[in-house]
């Protein structure tokens, strides 16, 4: 098992089953995913109490949730389904919300949300799907192949010439959030399709995709049955060295301003995937734009994705609410075209981008009393404070034992001047080294 299948945090034992339950607001939802903290709270604005289930166990996210049960993997369905359906027993949920790591068991989604009119999961994470959707929507997609097909039919690719390539990329089409991508290597190549030989599956999650230069971004979208949209978008963070990959994710800035041209071409984009896939709902792309302004797209994740707060930051209503509102399970009902107007101006206001960037650790770590309380004391909040700087989110409760190169918490910060941020972001990492004691990787530090 990789270190990105394990959990997030070693929780002190009070908090490994929690289950605090406040009154009965409109309705219940079930909020699965590997950290919850973020789409927890969107669903507590959209008027619906969140039955959470994650892997972290983040104080903010314990006291959003109306009922929280900590798993230390997602890879064991028959617990989760276990879970779910004893809660089930106490009352159906109104609507069901996936956060990231759902990617690693296709067949969970369907299973939990059997009955609802959304398609199988699955339907939206195939990159032939992805690749021909692109097409079709006048974007681009990177040359792909699935390393074990590619192999079998013995096609002459960078693997079996022997050598390191670092025009290539080899992706885990099972994990999100950068960990299983790394650069190539036939080594590993042959060693992965090895062990995906063994298992007798005839599609391949290892891919290879070749690589793009340029700057990354998410963009979310919402799906209906009359129509889809973008939401908004957010930049990626720059990568920095990490035991788990290169590439893991290291947090996001926005919401980012688009040009009218790039809002037609991405809504062309998601009304393209919605008529050829059924979807309904929220979900999300990663994109690379290169420096001659082609949008390339790198892959398709049909759920919440962590940059979608900063987007909804200063909406009336989350985008939470929006997902419940168009897959039928009105709160306050409102149709497509109103719905639609909704978004476009809520995703045309003008309002200071954000940073999120995660902090992960360089060495083992207990969390301290003083250093959660001092966390917490500076908790993020929709409505950001002019006095404060900065804030946390995704914050650990004491006594949590956390690995070497786990995340730590998020930093939020306001980009009105970029440098000034920049400072600021120093300044309060050398705080939480030099008064909280917390060892934090620094950018140029790796992880031991």
């Amino acid at each position: 098992m990789s270190p990105g299948e394990h959990s997030k945090r070693r929780q002190a034992e009070s908090h490994v089953k929690m289950a605090t339950v406040r009154p009965l607001v409109n309705g219940r939802a079930l909020v699965f995913g590997f950290s919850c903290r973020a789409l927890a709270q969107s669903v507590r604005r959209a008027g619906l109490e969140p039955w959470v289930i994650d892997c972290c166990g983040d104080r903010d996210t314990l006291d959003t949730a109306a009922s929280y049960f900590y798993v230390d993997s997602l890879d064991n369905l028959p617990m989760l389904m276990e879970i779910v359906s004893g809660w089930r027993s106490e009352g159906e949920f109104e609507s069901v919300f996936f956060a990231g790591g759902v990617e690693r068991l296709r067949e969970l989604p369907h299973s939990i949300t059997a009955g609802s009119n959304s398609p199988p999961f699955s339907r939206m994470r195939s990159w032939e799907t992805w690749a021909r959707w692109a097409v079709q929507s006048g974007i681009e997609f990177p040359e792909t192949h699935s390393i074990l097909e590619s192999q079998s039919y013995g096609q002459n690719q960078p693997w079996l010439q022997g050598r390191f390539d670092d025009a290539w990329l080899m992706k885990d089409h099972s994990q999100a959030g950068g960990i299983g991508v790394s650069r190539f290597d036939p080594a590993i190549a042959r060693r992965n399709c090895e062990a995906e030989s063994d298992t007798g599956g005839s599609n391949s999650r290892l891919i290879l995709q070749r690589r793009i230069e340029g700057q990354g971004f998410g963009l979310s979208f919402l799906s209906g049955e009359e129509g889809a949209l973008t939401l908004g978008g957010v930049r990626s963070l720059p990568h920095h060295p990490h035991p788990w990959s290169e590439f893991i994710y290291r947090g996001s800035s926005g919401p980012i301003v688009l040009s009218p041209c790039d809002w037609e071409r991405l809504d062309h984009f998601a009304k393209c995937v919605t008529q050829e896939s059924g979807w309904l709902g929220v979900w999300n792309a990663d994109f690379i734009r290169t420096a001659d302004d082609r949008w390339v797209l790198l892959e398709i994740n049909p759920r919440w994705s962590a940059g979608m707060e900063l987007i909804e930051r200063n909406w009336e209503r989350s985008i939470a609410w929006h997902h419940n509102n168009i897959c039928g399970n009105e709160l306050d009902p409102l149709s497509w075209g109103e719905q639609e107007r909704v978004i476009r101006r809520e995703r045309l206001q003008s309002v200071a981008p954000v940073s999120k960037e995660i902090l992960y650790l360089a060495k083992p770590w207990k969390v301290t009393h003083r250093a959660s309380e001092a966390m917490w004391e500076r908790r993020f909040q929709r409505r950001l404070s002019e006095t404060e700087t900065n804030w946390f989110g995704d914050i650990p409760v004491p006594d949590a034992e956390l690995g070497a190169g786990f995340p730590l918490c998020s930093l939020f910060i306001t980009l009105e001047d970029r440098s000034a941020s920049y400072d600021r972001s120093q300044q309060i990492k050398d705080w939480i080294q030099q008064e909280l004691g917390i060892p934090i990787a620094l950018s140029e530090e790796r992880c031991e």
